[in-house]
């Protein structure tokens, strides 16, 4: 089964807690002032941003920024892990052209070494996510 990408506005949940997940918010770009949480739903949870993303897995979350030209179809890739009660956001750059930044440093193509935390941004195409 083929999962559909969803637009951001219809992802938004606002019964999800900050317990349960991690709230990103567009402070920049096409997007600004829309909000998502990636939801935690076992003891890990993918989730891939693009223009018109496709999925790793069918349990992939898919986040399609479609305002954004700038963006790939498959930009970057984030992984949401809960160890001993922490959160923790990891961003894997999947090779697009524009990469990917976190607070103005440049993510280095197809690492997946780079945590994102509370109160960071990440930078991808003309949009800014705040953590």
């Amino acid at each position: 089964d083929e999962v559909e990408p969803m637009e951001w506005e219809e992802i938004v949940d606002e019964n999800t807690s900050p317990e349960r997940g991690i709230r990103l918010e567009a402070t920049e770009g096409p997007h600004k002032g829309e909000t998502y949480v990636l939801a935690e739903l076992n003891s890990k949870q993918t989730c891939t941003i693009g223009r018109q993303p496709s999925p790793a897995t069918n349990q992939d979350q898919l986040w399609q920024l479609d305002k954004d030209k700038a963006l790939a179809p498959n930009h970057v890739r984030v992984l949401l892990t809960k160890r001993r009660g922490y959160e923790s956001l990891t961003i894997h750059d999947l090779n697009a052209k524009g990469g990917v930044m976190r607070n103005h440093h440049k993510i280095k193509k197809g690492s997946k070494d780079s945590r994102a935390l509370h109160g960071d941004t990440i930078q991808l195409g003309c949009t800014s996510l705040r953590v």
